[in-house]
């Protein structure tokens, strides 16, 4: 390590003095000029000349504009009952005297669940050592808050998947079912 560091500096020394020894001769051999005068070298420079400036451009200012006529005082709407519909909407958020009356059947919100999140399951390094592929089907239960309960594995090529299969589903999120503007739960979805 030390006989490293020796050579190094060594040769770094030996480098920088080669140096300083070449600009010396080229200094002394007069291929470089030191301190001399300006008129003997092509020189480039540039010259600044002053500028009067303009005199200032006199503006008009802008013609006031008019007034804008006054605004009609805003009606409030007026609500009707065919207005509504059950979106979430409570009649505490209803003006006075009126009554919600959701529509029956098929309303905005009534469908099927639907999928907002599904999670890949992790691959088992088990499978990957092994170089398996394969296939789960998990049955679960989405419940009206869209969360999965009671996940278990209905068929499956290779047991080795069925628990990342499984932990996977409980990860998976729905918009639940809703008949009549009210979530229900489902079970049986695969």
């Amino acid at each position: 390590m030390i006989k490293r560091y020796a050579t190094s500096i060594g040769a770094g020394a030996t480098i920088t003095f080669g140096l300083l020894l070449l600009m010396q001769v080229l200094i002394s051999s007069g291929q470089f000029k030191v301190g001399t005068n300006i008129e003997d070298d092509w020189f480039l420079g540039y010259v600044r000349i002053k500028e009067n400036p303009a005199p200032p451009a006199t503006i008009d200012p802008p013609d006031r504009p008019e007034d804008p006529p006054p605004q009609p005082a805003v009606q409030p709407y007026t609500y009707g009952e065919s207005d509504y519909i059950a979106i979430g909407l409570t009649e505490s958020l209803l003006p006075t005297g009126l009554k919600l009356t959701p529509r029956r059947g098929n309303s905005i919100m009534d469908g099927d669940p639907l999928p907002i999140v599904k999670v890949q399951p992790v691959y088992p390094r088990r499978a990957i050592a092994r170089e398996l592929e394969g296939d789960v089907i998990v049955e679960f239960t989405i419940t009206e808050m869209g969360n999965v309960r009671d996940a278990f594995v209905v068929e499956s090529t290779h047991s080795i998947f069925d628990k990342a299969a499984v932990q996977a589903a409980y990860k998976f999120r729905y918009k639940p079912k809703v008949i009549d503007g009210q979530p229900m739960e489902v079970s049986g979805v695969r």
